[in-house]
């Protein structure tokens, strides 16, 4: 299965791009001046950034040049459902700017979860060059993976993935549903409580991987994911009661139960 998925590479075919790093540890830093005087270290691939935790902002600087005569429709894909803000500034050659973006799971005014797979559109005609920078910044390790794909690689790749997170939300909903069948005919709590485990622990899968954007409202989906903390927490306290009332501790006389 895994075969039918696109290989996931930071260059496309007959396309040239070079990469570049600059990290605001001030996190002070406006476009003007990072477009102008920043001076970026060059990198071979993007996962070759130092990321690190910290209130910083890392800026990355793409030169993406068109080598061939063919109109070319890219996709710039990103796993940022954990990225608090991203913002996206294309320049095409001459120096103006063609279209920003701001994408990220903060409460600040103007930031949006965009649907999944996370990806902006590029579209490049025959020999154009366009210069892209990125500033990304997030409370906990900005660690960001930045791809480029062909716009049908990039549409074999969200179909595959939809497959997938369908699947998987269908399934956790029906053991949710059949284990809280199961409760109301039988009064067990331990059924009950397993029902709550699993869709607590799809509402995290959902914050953390992004598809929860389908399942809620953005601004809920949002405070989901600035909540994973939390999320974690209850799914944890939910296993122990699951344990609890699955070995039946609190029937039984043990130290196992005074603990």
């Amino acid at each position: 299965f895994a075969g039918l998925f696109p290989p996931l590479t930071s260059y496309a075919e007959n396309i040239n791009v070079n990469y570049g790093y600059f990290v605001d540890s001030t996190n002070s830093h406006i476009l003007g001046y990072v477009k102008e005087s920043a001076i970026f270290r060059s990198v071979d691939d993007p996962k070759d950034i130092p990321w690190q935790l910290g209130k910083k902002s890392y800026w990355i600087k793409m030169d993406v040049e068109n080598m061939g005569a063919d109109h070319r429709h890219l996709s710039l894909y990103f796993d940022t459902p954990m990225i608090d803000r991203l913002n996206i500034y294309q320049f095409a050659s001459e120096g103006q700017e063609v279209k920003r973006w701001h994408l990220g799971d903060s409460v600040q005014k103007g930031y949006t979860q965009v649907d999944m797979p996370p990806a902006v559109p590029l579209t490049l005609d025959g020999f154009e060059s366009s210069t892209i920078y990125l500033q990304v910044y997030s409370t906990g390790i900005p660690v960001m993976p930045i791809w480029l794909l062909n716009a049908h690689e990039f549409h074999v790749l969200t179909q595959l993935l939809h497959a997938v997170w369908g699947g998987f939300i269908a399934i956790m909903l029906l053991v949710a549903v059949y284990n809280l069948a199961v409760f109301l005919s039988l009064k067990e709590r331990v059924y009950l409580v397993y029902s709550g485990y699993v869709l607590t622990a799809l509402v995290q899968l959902g914050a953390v991987h992004g598809f929860g954007i389908y399942l809620f409202p953005p601004a809920v989906q949002t405070f989901f994911s600035n909540n994973i903390v939390a999320l974690t927490f209850g799914l944890f306290l939910q296993a122990l009661l699951f344990a609890h009332l699955y070995l039946r501790v609190h029937k039984v006389q043990s130290l196992l139960r005074q603990v």
